[in-house]
């Protein structure tokens, strides 16, 4: 490779007799795309979802269904094409979030931010939270204004014109008021021919926009991480006690909707200050930052280990291999918040299983700068 001036960030040598270990080794760095010359291992990577060219050989004929490549020049010309169709593939996205509620919602911006080779950004909405500490919601909201402008500093993401204040009450107490959030989320979901909102927070903002705005239904889709999972029997989790109405309004209104449930699924992203320490201390300011308000976030006070909850939808988002799901009918809310289950509403998606180690191996990589996708 030296000799002929082949430049390469890692040089990587798998067992050939194991045909998953390629799939493995390509999950873990983050690779997209393999030229093969093996039918096992390709079919493999394909099931993994990572795209394939198979080089035609004497030896592989059998199996008809894959994308083959008979030279160099030829790959050369697949892959050049492809990259032009990649950069036309990043999809819209809105983060609604309450960030400054603790500290997961940092996590979850850093996260976004730096997968801007997955997302085009078109807005980071505010949604109202309140804890009984005597900060109101405005006053909450400004403080996550000034969080989300120190956050995308640290990254040299130009936040002119991309975050709105939301929504200063809730449905449940009659709330139904235009704001910069909601205006926000219609122009830009009417503009567009699909939008991803990803709502980490009390789902307020998306539920009055499509009060207000009926006519985005069928131009969004939404990604909530909110309430808990079938095995519970109440649903008294903060992102959906805080405004019952709002997440009513969302379920009844057939708009697409995707459910990462707290309790039973994304609590299970449990990490520890000693493991952010090893992977991204000293990596960077952020880093550094991100370090210090998990292990203090100032609501929940000092803890060594604790579920950074939000990362989860943009995990969602980046790579779906890493979550399992079920297609159900859209349940119904109970006056004590629990679900009712039924058989015959529209269909909404609510995620059973999330894969811990893969989302933190990803986030840790492109955290520290690690990331070579």
């Amino acid at each position: 490779m030296e000799q002929y001036n082949i430049f390469y960030d890692k040089l990587i040598f798998t067992d050939t007799h194991d045909k998953h270990e390629k799939s493995e080794v390509c999950i873990e760095n983050n690779v997209d795309l393999m030229i093969e010359d093996s039918v096992r291992i390709s079919l493999d990577l394909i099931d993994n979802g990572i795209k394939v060219y198979t080089m035609n050989t004497r030896y592989n004929q059998r199996e008809q269904n894959l994308e083959r490549v008979s030279k160099w020049e030829e790959i050369y010309e697949k892959i050049s094409k492809l990259s032009k169709k990649e950069e036309n593939k990043k999809v819209n996205i809105i983060l609604d979030t309450d960030i400054y509620n603790e500290c997961d919602d940092q996590f979850d911006l850093s996260y976004l931010l730096k997968s801007q080779d997955k997302f085009n950004i078109e807005a980071i909405t505010i949604a109202p939270y309140h804890h009984d500490n005597n900060i109101s919601i405005e006053e909450g909201t400004d403080k996550s204004y000034n969080e989300i402008i120190k956050i995308c500093s640290w990254l040299n993401f130009d936040w002119t014109h991309k975050i709105f204040k939301g929504s200063t009450d809730y449905m449940i107490n009659d709330y139904n008021e235009e704001n910069d959030a909601v205006n926000k989320i219609a122009e830009i979901a009417n503009k567009n021919d699909k939008t991803y909102i990803l709502a980490i927070g009390a789902i307020t903002n998306v539920a009055v926009a499509i009060r207000k705005h009926p006519e985005i239904i069928d131009k969004i889709e939404v990604i909530w991480l909110g309430g808990n999972s079938f095995l519970n029997n109440h649903n008294k989790e903060f992102n959906f006690n805080q405004d019952v109405q709002a997440v009513k309004t969302v379920f009844e209104s057939k708009v697409k909707l995707t459910i990462i449930p707290c309790k039973n699924v994304a609590s299970n992203l449990r990490t520890s200050i000693y493991e952010l320490e090893h992977f991204i201390k000293g990596k960077n300011e952020l880093c550094d930052y991100l370090c210090q308000r998990f292990y203090n976030d100032g609501v929940h006070g000092i803890q060594e280990r604790r579920v950074i909850w939000d990362i989860s939808v943009i995990a969602y988002m980046i790579n779906k291999e890493w979550f399992e799901t079920e297609e159900v009918s859209c349940p119904d809310i109970n006056n004590d918040t629990s679900y009712k289950l039924t058989e015959n509403n529209h269909k909404i998606t609510v995620v059973s299983y999330l894969n811990v180690d893969k989302i933190y191996r990803d986030l840790f990589n492109r955290l520290g700068d690690n990331y070579n996708g």
